[in-house]
């Protein structure tokens, strides 16, 4: 009760002992991570989608409607991931989205999960990195409000310069560059959902501070 979207305790389908995700934490880097333990004192920013329940009146009021051709009229369809994103992040920026409106996150612990993670992808694949950091670019775009983006930016750089600095240990520097790349020549569309974005935020910046972690990383 007072909840909106309720992450389930993810465990890995393989290792059934090991926590997958009990959530998605936002760090001052604006990376983010899978919760894998209970008593990680970082705040529940927003579920993983993964095994998430959102309630019907959230859904509603996070939707983008955008148009499309049907035959010869148009149609709008709505979205409540950002059909933009394609893969990865798009349950950071629909939990993101959220938590600007005054929803709340919690883990349903009992309620337990087995997951099989990158079903889709390989782990860490070069599609996998590319989606996930060019998205995580956007949702800042979006959803940062302007104090944050002030506060948080040096931090996101100094993110970003890590990813890429991992990522070319992995032979992965390619991938993230590309990411850069298109979440740039992407800005325009993301700045005018910023605009519908920011101007319907319910949450107060003292409320909102305390969904991100203390830590860097």
């Amino acid at each position: 009760e007072g909840f909106d979207m309720v992450q389930l305790l993810q465990k890995d389908f393989d290792n059934p002992k090991r926590i997958d995700s009990a959530g998605i934490k936002l760090t001052r880097s604006g990376l983010t991570f899978n919760i894998t333990a209970l008593a990680d004192p970082a705040p529940l920013f927003c579920p993983s989608a993964g095994a998430a329940l959102y309630s019907t009146e959230l859904l509603k009021n996070c939707t983008f409607e955008r148009t499309v051709m049907d035959g010869f009229t148009n149609k709008i369809i709505r979205d409540y991931f950002d059909s933009a994103y394609f893969l990865y992040a798009e349950d950071f920026d629909l939990g993101f989205r959220a938590a600007l409106k005054g929803y709340k996150a919690a883990l349903a612990h009992q309620a337990i999960v087995y997951h099989r993670g990158s079903a889709s992808t390989s782990t860490m694949s070069d599609v996998a990195v590319y989606h996930t950091y060019r998205n995580l670019l956007w949702t800042y775009l979006k959803c940062y409000p302007g104090l944050w983006l002030m506060l948080y930016t040096p931090c996101i750089v100094l993110g970003q310069l890590a990813i890429f600095a991992k990522s070319y240990t992995r032979k992965q520097h390619k991938a993230i560059l590309n990411a850069w790349k298109d979440a740039w020549q992407g800005r325009e569309a993301m700045l005018q959902k910023r605009k519908l974005i920011q101007s319907s935020v319910k949450i107060k910046n003292t409320s909102l501070n305390k969904l991100i972690a203390k830590s860097l990383w």
